[in-house]
């Protein structure tokens, strides 16, 4: 199961993660922004955008990393 969390900065996500991670055992939480600070360090530079969650790649960028580390690490 991925339990995604959205909202606009600033808003508690972070703090919302670490207590759902308390009830869930065998949990992990993936810093979505991570990969949008991978995309955002892409040289020569992505199209112009006010927010990394508005270029493609970064929805399923996100979702493939969260399996990908769920695949290797698993349960905690």
């Amino acid at each position: 199961m991925i339990l995604w969390l959205n909202g606009t900065h600033g808003v508690g996500k972070t703090t919302t993660a670490a207590l759902v991670q308390g009830l869930i055992p065998d949990s992990r939480v993936l810093d979505a922004e991570k990969v949008g600070e991978v995309l955002i360090n892409v040289t020569p530079g992505l199209p112009a955008t006010d927010d990394f969650q508005h270029w493609p790649p970064w929805r399923p960028l996100v979702v493939e990393t969260a399996r990908r580390v769920h695949d290797y690490a698993g349960a905690c």
